[in-house]
């Protein structure tokens, strides 16, 4: 099955993307569109539809306009073109159905909105994934672990999500905006960093405290001091900051595992 493709565009960060997803919607173009059309553009395809297509589509002035824009749409992303069965566009809603069924309210079908759904849509299933619970001085962790031939993107690359509070949702980490004094509770560490870094260690061990300063496996850190990667950030963004246009492999598909 294809993958949802990916291409490089400027230095932007897949994780700085999904904390502006809110705000770019903060003022909704989209109110005065019918529920179907407007369900369309910010819940369906929000994470792959282009910014330029996206005005095109809030452009136009009759159904029969959306329609065939949304037609035309799914045709330039189909791997077979012509073809009735679009692959790409299945893979899509596997992935949002998957989204809305496992993260956030499924009565309310946002788990598109979470920041585990919107990685999950963007990037598929990964490889792998660790959980851990609240443990002695940690929030609830998971790590999740994905493989990428894509050259947007590493070959191998982490995602790690926290929970800041037991009645929240995971929320998306970034070794270089966050650092380990984000997923560390008490006051053992002293709110230093490196402190808390150390804190990781002796909870979780080395291999979760090597993910709370780069996100790439192979990228050289040292656990003696908190030195944060903004590199691994920054090539998750680039890898990913567009998601629509090329039909190439991306590399992460696998049977949805269980949470």
């Amino acid at each position: 099955m294809p993958l949802l493709s990916l291409r490089p565009r400027l230095l932007l960060s897949l994780l700085l993307l999904v904390f502006a997803t809110l705000q770019l919607h903060a003022v909704d173009p989209t109110k005065n569109l019918a529920p179907r059309y407007r369900h369309w553009v910010n819940e369906e395809v929000n994470y792959i539809i282009e910014s330029e297509e996206r005005k095109q589509f809030l452009a136009l002035t009759s159904d029969a306009e959306r329609e065939n824009f949304i037609k035309l749409f799914w045709e330039a992303r189909n791997p077979t073109p012509g073809s009735d069965i679009n692959e790409y566009r299945e893979e899509h809603y596997r992935r949002l159905t998957y989204a809305n069924q496992n993260y956030g309210n499924i009565g309310a079908q946002d788990g598109w909105r979470t920041d585990r759904g919107h990685i999950y849509i963007v990037l598929g299933e990964p490889k792998q994934k660790a959980n851990y619970p609240e443990s002695r001085n940690v929030r609830p962790l998971q790590i999740w672990f994905y493989q990428a031939p894509n050259p947007a993107l590493p070959s191998h690359f982490y995602i790690v999500f926290y929970k800041r509070s037991i009645g929240e949702d995971y929320t998306l980490y970034s070794p270089y905006q966050d650092g380990p004094s984000r997923l560390v509770t008490g006051l053992q560490g002293k709110n230093v960093q490196k402190n808390n870094l150390d804190v990781l260690k002796r909870s979780l061990g080395n291999e979760v405290a090597r993910t709370a300063i780069s996100l790439i496996p192979t990228e050289p850190v040292d656990l003696n001091d908190y030195t944060p990667s903004m590199q691994s950030d920054i090539q998750h963004h680039q890898g990913s900051a567009r998601q629509s246009a090329d039909q190439a492999d991306a590399g992460t598909t696998a049977a949805p595992t269980s949470e």
